[in-house]
Parts: structure tokens; C-alpha cells; sequence
């Protein structure tokens, strides 16, 4: 599959997965395409994430498209799930998956990192116009 300017799979900055591996070690990448994936095991659009419990040390980074639909399904899974993110604490994702507004901090199981700096993703030269967040979805 040829990345491109009309799809937003974006392939995650290598120092960015490295050092999150180092810290998590991780055993899958769940939204991957074969040019892109940084694990062995890997799922695509062709062999979905969807049809699997996601029950170990995982790695996301979503189509930002379909954020939502990544999101409430990471909330059911029962392992550790990385997910990369664009920062913008104003979406309904945000505020359903990440943020409990009652208690004025994260939901329970949830950890956010806001890492200094824009990254670059994929063969791009420039830099998104958003900053990145790193949820961490800890049933274990």
C-alpha cells in the first residue's frame, strides 16, 4: 500500500516507537500496513485489529480518521495498549475515553503523556500542526 497525502496512515517516528518499546516491550502493532509496521506481528485493514482481543503489550497508532471507533475498542480490551494521538482535548473521543470530567482527571486505567515537541510521521518533511499525546490503557 503506497502512503499518500489522501489517507491518513502515517508511519510513527522510529525514536518515538523505540523508546516506548524499550519501556513497554511490545508484542503487536495494531494498525499497520506491511510497509509501516515496526513489529513482526502486525494487524492491517485486510486482517483487522477488530476481530481480535487485544490481551498483551500493544502498540497503536490509529488512522486519525477513526479515532473514535480505536478508542471505544481499546477501552474493552483487557491488556496494556499504547496509543499514539493527535493533542486536542477538545473531541468527543478526548472526553469519552481519556478524560472523566467529574473527577477532573483521567479515566481509571488511563495514563496521558504529552511528550515536548512535534514529531514527524512517515516520509513527511514537516511536522504536523498538532502536538502528539500518549494514552495508556492499563486493564492488567
Amino acid at each position: 500500500m503506497n502512503m499518500s497525502q489522501r489517507t491518513d496512515e502515517r508511519a510513527t517516528p522510529q525514536i518515538l516507537f523505540d523508546e516506548l518499546n524499550n519501556e513497554f516491550h511490545f508484542e503487536i502493532d495494531l494498525a499497520a500496513n506491511h510497509e509501516n509496521a515496526l513489529l513482526p506481528l502486525y494487524y492491517t485493514k485486510e486482517n483487522s485489529a477488530f476481530d481480535y482481543f487485544w490481551n498483551t503489550n500493544s502498540f497503536l497508532n490509529p488512522p486519525y480518521s477513526e479515532l473514535y471507533n480505536w478508542l471505544e475498542y481499546a477501552s474493552k480490551q483487557r491488556g496494556l495498549i499504547v496509543v499514539i494521538l493527535p493533542c486536542d482535548t477538545s473531541t468527543k473521543w478526548f472526553h469519552d475515553f481519556l478524560w472523566d470530567k467529574t473527577k477532573h482527571t483521567t479515566r481509571k486505567g488511563i495514563q496521558l503523556r504529552f511528550p515536548k515537541g512535534r514529531f514527524k510521521f512517515g516520509k513527511y518533511t514537516t511536522s504536523p500542526k498538532f502536538a502528539t499525546i500518549i494514552a495508556i490503557f492499563n486493564s492488567k
